[in-house]
């Protein structure tokens, strides 16, 4: 395990970030939660970073969880919603 962890490290985009944008009353956001913390690989090695839009005012996200891929702190890519990992990676792969 350690290996694939650190293989990731270095090949993945260091320069990404996604910002999971989640809601307290949000099963898909649970389900994602759950699924990043059984496997840490989910988003490719890039930096997470995640934001409660019922804790945070202001974000101008009303639809969750949506997710939002920066690379060198521009947005170039969102989705909304969560199918599973494999439609995760799916999306994320498009920015590799």
């Amino acid at each position: 395990m350690y290996t694939l962890l650190l293989l990731l490290a270095l090949f993945a985009p260091q320069d990404q970030t996604v910002v999971v944008y989640t809601g307290d009353n949000c099963p898909p956001c649970q389900r994602l939660k759950a699924d990043y913390r059984a496997d840490p690989s989910l988003f490719g090695g890039r930096r997470v970073q995640w934001v409660n839009i019922d804790r945070t005012p202001g974000t101008g996200v009303s639809a969750v969880p949506t997710l939002v891929i920066y690379e060198d702190k521009r947005p170039v890519g969102k989705t909304t919603g969560y199918g599973g990992p494999g439609s995760l990676r799916a999306f994320l792969q498009r920015w590799q």
